[in-house]
């Protein structure tokens, strides 16, 4: 028998055959986001989840393409107090804490990307397995809209990988495909099929019926270099001049994001989300994040939406031509074609025209999300002359 239950944010089910609960995210709308509706629906499963007689172990995955976007970036903008966004933290982080310290191991099934808050509830989770989607990403993006990891990232990761490799994805706000996460230790296995995905979930959780996260551990030891030694002072000191070399201090995020591992690795994990959540609520109601968020997200997200401009479905153009097929010219004839519109590619040599056309297949070979006969559609509305 099963037991099933829904609520605004979250389907939980319940397998009594393998005593297992399962809570999808499916939030309304194409994706799942971090914002106050998601945090209740999440406790409230979680809740539900641990009041199951004979429950062994909780899979969370989800229901929509990606597994969660990261934070509400609408209700983020138009925040203006700090200690609101303290609140919301400090709720998010109690939310996490819950999942981390849950009797019965938790695995996290990533069907899709999980970015920002989505891979923060990742970390908190005891085991991640990730599905070998070409277009899945895992990663802190949060530096580039001028933010820091404000759920936990800036603790867990240096925790689980160590302070170099943490930081390096951190300060460059990196996002990787799940081989490359496999890699570098941001998750621990990899599915072939979303049906393998669920079987090692199930697997481990049956193997694991007691797990407990390695930094809270009483004998948890860093990855090298230890928090508070010389090889780690001078790592940080060695950090702290190529930022400032690269952003002339003009990137407070980058810098908070540094003080927050380094600050934090030397305290109490409670302690230290705290310290992390302070330098969170401080930037998000900075000018400079709202206006990166601004112009990085809603303005670029429009540019590359196109919006506004006409398009080839409403016939107020049909046909492109582009003069010179070098590089630029290659580039803007893939772009256009993949837009859906005829394309004339025309130099004065034909080694141009060549490498033009090679230019645009070597595009499609990495859209490996993409069937052959869509790649080849592409192709064929390029014509060169």
């Amino acid at each position: 028998m099963s037991q099933e239950q829904k609520n605004a944010a979250v389907e939980m089910s319940f397998n009594a055959e393998n005593n297992i609960a399962t809570l999808t995210l499916r939030m309304e709308g194409r994706a799942n986001k971090i914002n106050e509706a998601f945090g209740v629906g999440l406790l409230e499963a979680m809740e539900w989840a641990h009041s199951l007689e004979g429950l062994e172990g909780i899979i969370i995955t989800s229901g929509h393409k990606d597994f969660c976007v990261g934070a509400d970036i609408d209700s983020m903008f138009v925040e203006r107090d700090a200690a609101k966004v303290l609140e919301s933290t400090t709720k998010l982080n109690a939310l996490f804490n819950k999942i981390e310290t849950s009797k019965q191991p938790v695995v996290v099934a990533l069907n899709g990307s999980a970015l920002g808050g989505g891979f923060e509830l990742a970390l908190a989770c005891h085991r991640r397995i990730a599905l070998d989607n070409p277009k899945a990403k895992f990663g802190l993006p949060e530096v580039t809209l001028g933010l820091i990891p404000g759920a936990g990232g800036t603790q867990r990761l240096p925790r689980l990988v160590g302070i170099q490799t943490a930081l390096d994805f951190i300060l460059q706000g990196k996002m990787v495909r799940p081989s490359k996460a496999l890699q570098a230790k941001l998750v621990d296995d990899i599915a072939e099929s979303e049906e393998q995905l669920i079987e090692k979930s199930i697997a481990w959780i049956k193997e694991n019926k007691r797990f407990k996260q390695p930094w809270l551990k009483s004998d948890y030891t860093w990855p090298a270099p230890q928090p508070g030694s010389e090889d780690a002072r001078n790592m940080i000191l060695a950090a702290c001049g190529m930022l400032f070399k690269k952003t002339a201090g003009c990137y407070p995020a980058h810098e908070a994001a540094t003080c927050a591992v380094q600050e934090g690795s030397l305290l109490r994990f409670d302690r230290a989300l705290e310290v992390e959540g302070r330098y969170f609520a401080g930037l998000a109601v900075s000018d400079q994040a709202k206006d990166m968020i601004r112009t990085i997200w809603y303005h670029r997200t429009a540019a590359e939406k196109h919006e506004g401009l006409p398009t080839a479905e409403n016939d107020e153009i049909q046909k492109v031509g582009i003069l010179g097929a070098g590089m630029m010219g290659a580039g803007l004839a893939f772009i256009c074609a993949q837009a859906g519109y005829s394309v004339v590619l025309k130099d004065i040599k034909e080694d141009a025209l060549e490498l033009g056309m090679d230019h645009c297949r070597s595009q499609l070979k990495k859209m490996k999300w993409l069937s052959d006969d869509e790649k080849n559609a592409i192709l064929d509305r390029i014509t060169p002359s």
